[in-house]
Order: structure tokens, then C-alpha cells, then sequence
């Protein structure tokens, strides 16, 4: 069962436990149920919601294939999709990955500098007041593991399970290094941007007019062209680590170690 039906079961089973236990009460102290047939009756049904929310936590969820925990390592050329999307601006289709660099470069071994820029006069307050900036370039920039290309070849080669396995775990510290932090730092920061957007509307200097131009800004980044080429490569590596994980049980099933 999937998380989330799961989880709409659950709260069912909460709520539903809950108004028994609400009725229950009120006729403990105030008998308002009159018939025992009818108290037998709000009893079971206590008992089996009470029982129906223990078994919904206990049932196995299937959220898709679980991701390996690996030592972070990013080979191949990401950078393709920021060169792409920039060569054609407004498009929202798919990036294209499969250009790659076959290299094995580790997280921090020449990676290009990541992080925004902040005007002079204005990085002490953005500091203080909106917290860091979460740059979407750095992980379009960052090499991207080249072992999905064989993945992707499907029946053309054979792909051992051990190597779609590597693969997946590859992509998955691609992920866990330069995309799932961005979404935790994106939130925070457009809220901060949002709520000084709002102090900053009838700027009383200069240097409020500054700020809130840079906040206008800010706020249009966080949803422009940039972006849509971080959410594309987003989507773009959950397919690929999913496709590893199906290609090893695959494997498993033909008896292809």
C-alpha cells in the first residue's frame, strides 16, 4: 500500500476513534445512551477503530524502491542541462541528459563554486534578515553520474544487477549532496523574502529601496528560468534512480547477479 493511502487511512481510523471516544465519554457521565444494545454496539466500534489504527501502522508501505545510503559520488556532466536551457529559454520539456563526461569526481573535487551573490551593501542585512540564498545553478553545473547511459540502453546491453545497484546508489548521493537540500533552503528563504517583502512596500529610505528591489528580485528567481531547469533535473534523477532500481530486480528475476 502506497504512503499515502496509507496515511488517509490512518487518519480515518484516528478521527473515527476519537468521536467514539468523544460519545463514550458523554454517556459515562451522562448516560445519555440508554439502550445496552446500542452501548455494546459504540464499545465495538471503539474497540475496532482502536484496532483498525494498529494495523494501518503496522502494514508495510510501498513507496517505491528504498535508496541506498552511499558514500556521495557525482561523475558525468549535469552541466549539459543548464547549457540546454539556456540555448532555449521558456521551453518546459524534460532536460537532456544524455550527453555525459565519463569521469568519477567526488563531491568538492573540482566542482565549480556554488551560492549567490549578494550586492556589497546589501549582504549583511540579507544575512540577518533572509538567511542564505539557495542556489539552483549548482546543481545543474555538477557532474552527473554517466552509468545511467546503459540503464537507459535497456535490451541493447546487459547490465549487471551489482552495476544497476551502483548506479542507483550513485544517483541517489547525486540527490541527497545537490538537490534534496535546495527544497528544505527554498522554503525557508521565500518565506523570509515574502514577509520583507511586505515590511519593505513603502520604502522611508534609499537603503529600503535597495533592499526591496533586491527583494523583488529574489522572490522573481525563486520561481523563474533557473528554477525550472533545477526541478527538470530533479525529476529527471528520480527517474533514473527508480529505472536502476527496476533494472536490478529485473536482474534478480532473470538470475542476472
Amino acid at each position: 500500500m502506497s504512503a499515502e493511502n496509507l496515511e488517509i487511512i490512518q487518519k480515518i481510523c484516528v478521527l473515527f476513534f476519537g468521536l467514539c471516544c468523544l460519545i463514550w465519554i458523554c454517556d459515562l457521565v451522562f448516560r445519555i445512551i440508554r439502550d445496552d444494545v446500542q452501548r455494546k454496539i459504540l464499545n465495538t466500534t471503539l474497540g475496532g477503530s482502536l484496532l483498525a489504527g494498529i494495523v494501518t501502522v503496522a502494514l508495510p508501505v510501498n513507496d517505491g524502491p528504498e535508496p541506498v545510503e552511499a558514500e556521495p559520488v557525482a561523475t558525468g556532466g549535469a552541466a549539459d542541462i543548464a547549457d540546454s536551457g539556456d540555448q532555449q529559454s521558456g521551453s518546459t520539456a524534460s532536460p537532456d541528459l544524455s550527453a555525459r563526461v565519463p569521469a568519477d569526481t567526488r563531491p568538492g573535487d573540482s566542482i565549480p563554486p556554488c551560492g549567490i551573490e549578494v550586492p556589497g551593501a546589501l549582504k549583511e542585512w540579507a544575512k540577518d534578515r533572509l538567511g542564505e540564498a539557495p542556489d539552483f545553478k549548482c546543481a545543474t553545473r555538477q557532474t552527473y553520474p554517466p552509468c545511467i547511459e546503459e540503464i537507459r540502453e535497456g535490451s541493447k546491453t546487459e547490465t549487471s544487477r551489482l552495476a544497476a545497484k551502483d548506479c542507483g546508489e550513485r544517483i541517489f548521493a547525486f540527490r541527497r549532496e545537490f538537490v534534496t537540500p535546495v527544497y528544505a533552503a527554498k522554503v525557508t528563504y521565500q518565506d523570509n523574502l515574502t514577509s520583507s517583502e511586505l515590511s519593505l512596500r513603502t520604502p522611508r529610505s534609499a537603503e529600503d529601496e535597495d533592499r526591496r528591489d533586491y527583494v523583488v528580485a529574489e522572490l522573481e528567481r525563486l520561481n523563474g528560468k533557473t528554477w525550472e531547469k533545477f526541478a527538470d533535473l530533479d525529476r529527471q534523477s528520480s527517474l533514473d534512480m527508480a529505472a536502476c532500481h527496476d533494472r536490478k530486480r529485473r536482474c534478480f528475476l532473470d538470475g542476472n547477479p
